[in-house]
């Protein structure tokens, strides 16, 4: 009967229950599985989840902090290659222009309301919705003074199509200067702007520069200057007679720092004049030592037009000034700046600071050296060195910052700022402006 069922068994009949195995302990120390007693249950449904989608920079998409997208990942046209907007023009430390005409704060990224029509150091008008507002390194847009074109913009000053010069000014500086007649005022969340329009006797304005404190026109076919500031007795602020330029000299450019402008003739030559504490004027213009007894007075404030012009190894094209420093970009594409420098990098790494270009090599008898005689050039040794593969075509000094616009669009700016102390740096950045 046993060997029936064995048979039965290996026939796998119906009627017969087959056995289960028995358990197979692993044993100690084995790495072996324990095969499991039990049917596996049914695998639940595969789903696939979708990993999130990082930015990608050059996907002609602006995605999470990108604040532009081109379709690429080039710099220099725009857009940089993270994506971050790149600015054609340095306004001042928190604005810039961008390639559409719009101008944007770098803190806030929230462009002002209007396109840019014209535009100088640090203001800027621009075309708005209700007309032509002025703008100067603040978020407010102020009315202009008159309702005739404006042709040209200086540093707080404007002149009109017309040939009038206004200035702008506020509640306490708008007063006392006999040269001003006061004009129409606003006020915008607090601060109040007041236009000062310059007396003057009537003749086309070949250019203007300057502020309501000190500031020149150019006259009679941009051949002569005059200019106004202040004074050290009363009225304390005073018109200049007209200035010829000298020799037939026709100025194209005409700019100003704190106390002293330049002019750049149609020859390519520089000249400059007024404050020259730290030789912004490219020579020495006024006494600053007491043991100097023997020299005659300072000529610090004097706004008479130099006799001294500046040559370079090819002429000038542009100028800019600002505080206490001049620039002028050459035909040749070379970069010189004076005056207080010892921000920006120079071409000759041992190039001496502002102050020791203005000290000669006469010794007094602590050891001291003397400042250099009137006329002596405080000119530095070599330009500035300019960032690699960067042809410049526009640039800007404003409070120490260089910027340079680049041919493409890149612009790049090195120099004073809040984040870096005024030390002499020993390369421009290599890295287009973002914001």
């Amino acid at each position: 009967m046993k060997k029936w069922c064995q048979l039965l068994l290996l026939l796998a009949s119906p009627g017969c229950r087959t056995p289960q195995p028995a358990l197979r302990i692993a044993e100690q120390g084995s790495s072996e599985p324990t095969p499991s007693t039990t049917s596996s249950p049914l695998a639940a449904p595969s789903v696939t989840v979708p990993a999130p989608t990082q930015p990608a920079c050059g996907n002609a998409k602006i995605e999470e902090t990108e604040t532009c997208d081109d379709g690429n990942t080039l710099g220099g046209d725009g857009c940089s290659n993270d994506c971050r907007r790149e600015p054609t023009r340095f306004f001042s430390w928190y604005y810039v222009l961008l390639a559409d005409g719009s101008v944007v704060s770098r803190k806030t990224r929230l462009a002002l309301p209007g396109r840019v029509t014209l535009f100088a150091p640090e203001a800027a008008l621009l075309e708005t919705k209700d007309g032509p507002r002025y703008f100067y390194g603040a978020p407010l847009l102020f009315p202009l003074p008159t309702d005739a074109g404006t042709a040209m913009l200086g540093a707080g000053c404007l002149l009109s199509d017309g040939g009038e010069v206004w200035c702008m000014g506020g509640e306490f500086s708008s007063g006392g200067r006999p040269h001003f007649e006061v004009g129409p005022r606003k006020t915008e969340d607090g601060l109040t702007l007041i236009w000062n329009k310059l007396r003057r006797a009537s003749g086309p304005v070949g250019g203007v520069a300057g502020s309501l404190d000190i500031g020149c026109i150019l006259l009679d076919g941009a051949t002569r200057t005059q200019c106004w500031g202040r004074e050290t007795v009363p009225p304390w602020t005073s018109l200049s007679p007209k200035m010829s330029l000298g020799r037939g000299r026709i100025a194209k450019q005409l700019v100003a720092g704190t106390e002293h402008f330049c002019a750049l003739s149609q020859n390519g030559e520089v000249g400059c004049w007024g404050d020259s504490s730290y030789g912004q004027t490219g020579y020495m213009a006024g006494v600053v030592d007491g043991d100097r007894p023997e020299l005659p007075g300072p000529e610090r404030r004097r706004r008479t037009p130099p006799t001294t012009f500046l040559k370079f190894d090819s002429p000038a094209k542009q100028l800019a000034a600002s505080g206490f420093t001049s620039c002028a970009l050459l035909e040749s594409g070379k970069l010189w700046c004076w005056g207080d420098t010892d921000a920006l990098a120079f071409e000759a790494p041992d190039e001496p600071t502002f102050q020791e270009r203005m000290l000669s090599e006469h010794l007094h008898s602590s050891g001291a050296r003397f400042p250099k005689t009137l006329q002596a050039s405080t000119m530095p040794h070599s330009p500035i060195k300019l960032p690699s593969t960067c042809n410049v075509q526009d640039f800007s000094i404003l409070g120490g910052q260089l910027c340079v616009s680049c041919e493409g669009g890149c612009s790049k700016c090195w120099g004073v700022s809040e984040a870096t102390l005024n030390v002499k740096k020993d390369e421009p950045p290599a890295e287009c402006l973002t914001y």
